[in-house]
């Protein structure tokens, strides 16, 4: 008897099931020899097959649009179901299942101009890479299935990296010294990178591109900023040669040349199966996968230093772990992404963590709590794969494995029973200027410092309050149904 599509994805995603992809002994008639071939990892019916091939796609772009502030652009990429010149010799379309998407994002060559290189310089962020992908959202036809954003993507990496692959990692998000650390000009470079959607957890999750009605488009869509350096590009200027101060980058655009700026580009990682498996998976009145999916939150006000952010995070499906962290907002106006400290240097011996003490509560009930020399400890690795080398992170798992579909359980902080993290913001008050350029026509490096010459008595380092956003990450467990309707299709559901 076939295996029941269920029955299947539990198989898939718990390595103690994987002996039952093997053939039983019995058919082959005592003779091992005999035993017939392994399907592939998605054959759901075990007998023979007869091709299957992993075949990576590059979607061609739909369209490009500005958004309507014009500092972001919208890229949509079409994915192709299946290939029609990719058939088996019966001249049968082959199968598509979607497993994985890489992004590819080109930063343009960028140089201080002559004459003031003694005076400016320039970095690209931390992390660049990641927060160059703003949002990426995977499409079936109006449904958006699984969104995410670039504080999704920094908490995946951060904490489900193998970190015997580190140097990997950060070449691939182009946190290098050649992009990092301050120079008069940086070369061109690509981040390249998997985009940590619900199909690349796991190959049981893998989405069945063949499923989806021939005449509903499958996209991705893509939203960068229309002009990377403006968002990405840090810099800073001194008048003697020692004492550089941070600057926004408009402050300096007028001394900065910038190169030419490639299209973002993915890259789809696919699995074709032959015609026999696709029509026996097509079968089932129904099909479900088990898939996580990401809820974000945020604060819509700011949290100065001293005080506590209070995010509600109710849902209504199983939540298997949540990551939080608070954003340093004066950091990200000088381009300084992803910044959870109290100050803009980050590597700094004297900077804190933003958050000194993270708290969940569920009604009057405390979920969990945890200072930053907890969320360093080596206690995260028994639910993580890894903890994050930036500070400021926090994370708690209300499972063993929590980016394992397979070894799923959670919780449900249901709407009746109030929700809270709280976070409390911590760290020496310290104040980062807030500059802006007057135009000076002899010498604009003169100029841009002349704010901080005129800044008030009151507004001194020791006294300036620095303001931060929480941001919260909320992994949940979801199922993905298929369920075929009068006309012989399937209707696609998330819940």
């Amino acid at each position: 008897m076939a295996a029941s599509q269920a029955e299947l994805a539990r198989i898939r995603l718990n390595e103690d099931l994987q002996y039952l992809y093997l053939p039983d002994p019995a058919e082959s008639g005592g003779d091992e020899t005999n035993l017939p071939k392994i399907g592939s990892a998605f054959f759901r019916a075990f007998k023979k097959v007869f091709w299957h091939s992993s075949t990576p796609i590059r979607p061609e772009v739909l369209n490009t649009r500005k958004d309507d502030d014009e500092k972001t652009t919208t890229i949509t990429f079409n994915i192709e179901a299946s290939s029609s010149e990719e058939t088996l010799k019966s001249g049968k379309t082959c199968h598509r299942y979607l497993f994985e998407t890489t992004g590819k994002f080109s930063f343009p060559r960028v140089k201080v101009k002559s004459g003031h290189q003694e005076s400016v310089r320039i970095a690209w962020s931390l992390d660049a890479g990641i927060y160059y992908c703003m949002e990426s959202k995977f499409k079936v036809g109006d449904l958006s299935l699984d969104p995410i954003n670039s504080s999704w993507i920094d908490d995946y990496r951060g904490w489900n990296r193998d970190s015997s692959n580190d140097s990997i990692y950060d070449e691939s998000v182009l946190n290098v010294p050649k992009m990092n650390q301050w120079n008069v000009e940086i070369a061109p470079d690509i981040a390249t990178y998997t985009l940590p959607h619900f199909y690349s957890y796991s190959p049981g999750s893998a989405f069945p591109l063949f499923l989806v009605n021939s005449g509903v488009k499958i996209t991705h869509e893509l939203k960068v900023p229309t002009n990377v350096e403006e968002k990405l590009l840090r810099a800073q200027v001194t008048e003697n040669g020692n004492d550089w101060v941070d600057v926004e980058y408009n402050d300096v655009k007028s001394l900065i040349e910038v190169g030419p700026q490639a299209t973002p580009a993915l890259l789809c990682d696919t699995f074709d199966i032959s015609p026999e498996e696709g029509e026996e998976n097509r079968k089932d009145e129904q099909i479900i996968i088990p898939i996580q999916r990401v809820i974000y939150f945020k604060t819509e006000n700011t949290t100065p230093t001293g005080e506590t952010s209070s995010l509600n995070v109710n849902t209504d499906i199983p939540v298997v772990a949540c990551f939080i962290k608070g954003i340093n907002t004066e950091a990200e106006k000088y381009n300084n992404h992803g910044n959870c400290t109290n100050m803009l240097d980050e590597f700094d011996p004297n900077c804190k963590s933003s958050i000194t003490v993270c708290t969940c509560k569920y009604g009057i009930i405390e979920k969990f709590s945890y200072t930053h020399e907890e969320m360093r400890s080596d206690r995260m690795l028994g639910f993580f794969k890894s903890i994050p080398k930036r500070k400021g992170r926090y994370s708690h798992s209300f499972c063993m494995k929590s980016f394992d579909p397979g070894k799923l359980s959670g919780v449900v902080l249901d709407i009746e029973m109030k929700a809270n993290i709280c976070c409390k913001m911590g760290g020496k008050k310290k104040e980062i200027d807030r500059r802006s350029y007057i135009p000076n026509d002899k010498d604009p490096i003169t100029g841009i410092l002349e704010r901080k010459k005129m800044k008030k008595e009151e507004e001194k380092i020791e006294n300036k309050t620095v303001y931060y956003r929480t941001e919260a990450n909320f992994l949940s467990h979801s199922d993905l149904f298929f369920t075929k309707n009068e006309k012989g299709n399937y209707d696609i559901t998330c819940r």
